[in-house]
């Protein structure tokens, strides 16, 4: 998967970095990203495969076919928008003033990052707690915990930041 538009060369391979401000646009620019990204992936996923095609030419029994792609783009744009918009309201915004969403697409699953600068110890020993249903706020977690094959976060003391990782596969 290529990054999009604004984004910093990959850090580790396969990786694709955005450096997002850290305030309330940071959510749709991450969002936007994805989707580019996401779509560029699955267009070439689909043109690269040589299993059978149909009479139009499109490929057929793709493990990666359109519909699974765009149900799984929707739950990546979720997962994504509130990892980010978790690190504008508990983190900090980092000497750059960023938080960085990374990205990967591997084997049917997409990978994703948040870093940012905010650390709590309360953390360290992992995931907070889902907050209550009936709570106006602290639902988001739950959305992440139910579409998600795994996440987790990472804090470091020594860097004073936090990380959470998410993954995402084909349903």
């Amino acid at each position: 998967m290529t990054a999009a538009r604004g984004a910093t060369e990959a850090r580790e391979a396969d990786w694709s970095d955005l450096d997002l401000p850290h305030g309330p646009e940071a959510g749709p620019q991450a969002r936007h990203a994805l989707r580019t990204a996401f779509e560029e992936a699955v267009t070439e996923a689909m043109d690269a495969w040589d299993g059978p095609r149909d009479d139009q030419g499109q490929p057929s029994e793709c493990p990666i076919g359109m519909d699974a792609a765009q149900d799984l783009l929707q739950d990546v744009l979720i997962v994504a928008g509130e990892l980010v918009l978790n690190a504008v309201d508990h983190g900090r915004p980092g000497m750059l003033g960023t938080v960085r969403l990374s990205w990967r697409w591997k084997g049917g699953r997409v990978y994703l990052r948040v870093l940012d600068a905010g650390y709590d110890p309360e953390f360290a020993d992992g995931p907070p707690g889902l907050g209550a249903p009936e709570s106006i706020r602290g639902r988001g977690l739950f959305m992440v915990d139910a579409i998600c094959e795994e996440w987790s976060v990472e804090t470091d003391p020594i860097t004073e930041t936090t990380q959470v990782t998410a993954c995402l596969g084909i349903a």
